[in-house]
């Protein structure tokens, strides 16, 4: 099939799991700079057989370690992929994963990480179920 149906209610693209890397995005050790390429080519094919472009999903590992580096490195590329789409920037929604936190500045023994260890010394899945439900049930 050459295009899309005319008649879609909305029309998305989704992208995940970039990982853009602090100290190598955009330098000639970027390991994922071939796959950025080829990934700009497949939009550049697909735009044209969209009958529109209602926004731009990326869910989850935008970064690698959630450094600042990584987000502006990102948010140029961001920028480039809807000039290329014909996307606005207003909607492009961003979903952040495990990835997209700098864990340098969670505190040993702070909340976050005596949570993170309950968690895991939960002994079984049923009791990490309970203590995940408990914790969102009280906030």
């Amino acid at each position: 099939m050459d295009t899309f149906p005319a008649k879609v209610d909305l029309a998305f693209v989704h992208l995940s799991d970039l990982h853009f890397r602090r100290g190598s995005v955009g330098d000639a050790h970027d390991q994922d700079a071939q796959l950025r390429n080829e990934l700009e080519l497949d939009l550049r094919r697909l735009r044209p057989r969209l009958p529109r472009l209602d926004g731009l999903i990326v869910s989850g590992d935008i970064a690698f370690a959630g450094k600042p580096e990584e987000y502006l490195y990102a948010s140029s590329w961001f920028k480039r992929i809807c000039e290329l789409l014909g996307c606005d920037s207003a909607n492009v929604m961003l979903t952040p994963g495990n990835h997209d936190v700098d864990r340098a500045l969670i505190p040993l023994d702070g909340a976050v990480d005596s949570l993170q260890k309950e968690i895991r010394e939960a002994g079984s899945v049923v009791q990490c179920s309970e203590r995940l439900a408990a914790i969102f049930i009280s906030n």
